[in-house]
């Protein structure tokens, strides 16, 4: 029986592991692109261009480290990165209405 809560234990704590190196690799990206995102916001109301809808993939993996964290109760909050992340709810939106506006259409099938 010791052995059987032994492994357990080891099994646990592996997930455990993982989830916070999941968690790290996603934290660190979002804080890439939400530098860049930054940059790139500023540069396109200085130079009044546009910017691209990648903004929304760094809010999405701030989201899923914060889902992928092992700290209990952080679910709940996974939410806030999103909202600190300038460009994910605007691009999100932008994404939304074209996916709902038919714009988003299988050019192979048009050919």
């Amino acid at each position: 029986m010791p052995s059987d809560v032994s492994s357990m234990g080891d099994e646990m704590t592996f997930i455990i592991i993982v989830r916070w190196v999941i968690g790290a690799i996603l934290a660190l990206f979002w804080l890439g692109v939400t530098v860049t995102n930054l940059i790139d916001l500023i540069n396109a109301g200085i130079h009044r261009t546009h910017t691209s809808l990648v903004l929304f993939f760094g809010g999405l993996a701030s989201v899923l480290a914060v889902i992928a964290c092992p700290i209990s109760g952080t679910n709940q909050w996974a939410w806030v990165p999103a909202i600190l992340d300038l460009g994910c709810i605007p691009a999100g939106l932008v994404i939304l209405g074209a996916v709902l506006s038919g714009k988003f259409k299988d050019t192979e099938k048009e050919k």
